[in-house]
């Protein structure tokens, strides 16, 4: 799936069920699930927002996830679960209001990679990650508990208007 725009599914906007898929340049949102990967595909350069449960929800498998801006307002912008080893993570934005950043279920830390990320947590309920059952409120308890993003940043992105002209995030 390349270069789309998918938007109000009830369920999920990207269904990636095959080892070699690779998911580029889409613009993802007002789905349940943005972005619904399965063992271990190329995820990179997308832009997913505004879905109700999950921007990005891998399950099983190797991914390689890179150069995504990933907003949610609560939920989890990304989960990884299902004996998911292997995963890297690098320079994406993870934006949340009152949700979780990352979350990697016991079944898929060995082997995870994370670095370069650029975490905002907006809100008072945001938490950065959580890792063996326990959420980690700031990119630093998030970083001692994962041994992970070392050069990842807790700041604003300062995107110049990031609900445009007409006061919605991407498109009305």
């Amino acid at each position: 799936a390349e270069q789309n725009r998918i938007y109000s599914n009830t369920a999920r906007g990207i269904y990636a069920p095959f080892s070699n898929a690779t998911i580029l340049g889409n613009t993802v949102y007002s789905n349940a699930i943005g972005i619904l990967a399965r063992n271990g595909p190329t995820i990179g350069n997308n832009l997913v927002y505004a879905n109700s449960d999950y921007a990005l929800y891998l399950d099983d498998g190797a991914s390689d996830v890179f150069s995504n801006t990933l907003h949610q307002a609560n939920g989890t912008v990304l989960v990884i679960l299902g004996t998911a080893a292997n995963t890297s993570l690098r320079d994406n934005i993870l934006w949340t209001q009152d949700g979780t950043a990352i979350s990697v279920s016991s079944d898929s830390q060995v082997g995870f990679k994370s670095n370069y990320n650029l975490f905002f947590l907006e809100g008072p309920g945001a938490v950065a990650g959580n890792w063996q059952g326990e959420d980690r409120v700031s990119l630093q308890q998030w970083q001692f508990a994962a041994f992970t993003d070392l050069n990842s940043l807790a700041v604003d992105p300062l995107f110049v208007d990031v609900d445009g002209a007409d006061g919605f995030l991407g498109y009305s």
